[in-house]
């Protein structure tokens, strides 16, 4: 669970999940007040060669298992990706996974992963390049993939292959190795391994997301 809160342009970044883990800088990226959703501040990611990192854990290896990836994300960038979480490079095996954002002439949110030698993704057509703050989620519930833009299910699809690595860092703000860096801010992101948090549309969250483990939740990097 990052904030992304704190005085304007610190280079701390605070895992506020329950296993406090490390966040490492590569490049630039800082806390900015200039931008935020909740807090006060948020990650600006100006572009190539910044991004942050989790150490790889087997934590983040979700198995067939339910999970969920979510965080806010704002820009008015028009790269033709911009990749806001992933699990770092892509390698042979399956579980490698990114969720980003494109601009092109079908402006697209898009969760790809790979099984084995093949590319899969999930995608739909929204645009979110558009200097606002959008939330994008990805949740799998059993063997169903659902994707969410601003709490709207825009789309989804079966895949009870394995998902997650536990050999490989996790990246805020790019795909390392890749020439998709994200440019913009992002807040409040959450990554939950065992619980899909959401199956249908819902109210995209409306504050801060809580500290703590739900009475339900297997493991989450936050709350």
């Amino acid at each position: 669970l990052l904030h992304c809160d704190g005085s304007d342009g610190s280079t701390t970044f605070t895992d506020s999940g329950p296993d406090a883990r490390t966040v490492s800088r590569t490049g630039s990226p800082v806390i900015s007040t200039t931008q935020s959703k909740y807090g006060g501040a948020s990650a600006s990611i100006p572009g190539s060669g910044n991004y942050l990192t989790v150490p790889a854990d087997a934590d983040f290896d979700f198995g067939t298992s339910d999970f969920t990836i979510e965080c806010w994300v704002y820009t008015a960038a028009t790269n033709s990706f911009c990749v806001a979480l992933s699990s770092n490079s892509w390698s042979s095996g399956s579980g490698d996974w990114a969720l980003f954002t494109r601009y092109d002439n079908l402006d697209r949110v898009v969760f790809v992963y790979k099984d084995d030698a093949s590319y899969l993704d999930i995608r739909h057509t929204t645009d979110v390049h558009d200097s606002a703050w959008h939330h994008v989620a990805i949740a799998r519930s059993g063997s169903t993939l659902r994707l969410f833009v601003d709490g709207v299910l825009k789309t989804s699809q079966t895949y009870a292959g394995q998902l997650g690595r536990s050999d490989k860092t996790t990246t805020v703000g790019a795909h390392p190795g890749d020439s998709r860096p994200f440019n913009g801010y992002i807040d409040d992101v959450r990554i939950t391994k065992g619980v899909a948090r959401y199956t249908a549309t819902f109210t995209a969250p409306t504050e801060a997301f809580p500290e703590g483990l739900p009475p339900t939740e297997v493991f989450g990097l936050g709350g």
